[in-house]
């Protein structure tokens, strides 16, 4: 006898694609268009199905998928050929918190790194390694407009060659004053107080 033909609700095929697990390429385009990643990079993930499930978990709690992927391109990455991806504790609410850190000036994106490497290793909250370590950021203006002077005091030589012109040692300054906090001074005030006593601005 001739069957009729079935008609399938359009509703309901899509109810069925959903269940299907995603493809690599589907969630390659996806990572590209809905997370702003270039083809490259959105690959590394994708090849990865435990590696892109991670990262999708971790941007929905930073929200920022960009800087998200630059920290698994190079810190997480790096630690997982390391130390064996087994061994690497870090969770998403860890990322969260170190990016919240960051933002908030806590803490500066050099320190951010140890800070990231010891939590990943141990399964220590950031906060927490912040606290007992005493890594927050150095943000007292007049403290680094001290250790500044003394950096000029301690290099005549390196300021006399700088005011003749060679700007390129500027550097130089900020490098030995960041050494002197511990990397803890923020950069940005660092510029401001050298910009200050070395060029009068």
């Amino acid at each position: 006898p001739d069957i009729p033909p079935i008609l399938v609700k359009k509703e309901y095929i899509e109810e069925i694609r959903k269940t299907l697990p995603e493809l690599p390429d589907e969630r390659l385009k996806r990572f590209v268009n809905e997370y702003n990643l270039s083809e490259k990079d959105a690959w590394v993930f994708v090849e990865d199905k435990e590696v892109a499930d991670f990262y999708e978990k971790v941007v929905s709690k930073t929200k920022d998928p960009k800087e998200t992927a630059n920290w698994f391109l190079t810190e997480l990455f790096r630690l997982y050929t390391e130390h064996g991806r087994e061994n690497i504790k870090i969770t998403e609410d860890d990322f969260a918190e170190l990016f919240e850190l960051i933002k908030s000036g806590v803490i500066s994106r050099n320190i951010a790194k140890a800070i990231f490497e010891e939590c990943a290793l141990t399964g220590k909250k950031p906060s927490i390694i912040v606290e007992e370590k005493g890594l927050k950021q150095v943000d007292d203006y007049a403290l680094i407009e001290e250790i500044a002077k003394k950096v000029i005091e301690n290099n005549p030589q390196q300021v006399e060659t700088f005011r003749k012109g060679k700007e390129g040692l500027f550097s130089f300054f900020v490098g030995q004053v960041m050494k002197e906090t511990k990397g803890k001074a923020n950069p940005k005030t660092v510029n401001e107080v050298l910009n200050k006593l070395l060029r009068g601005n």
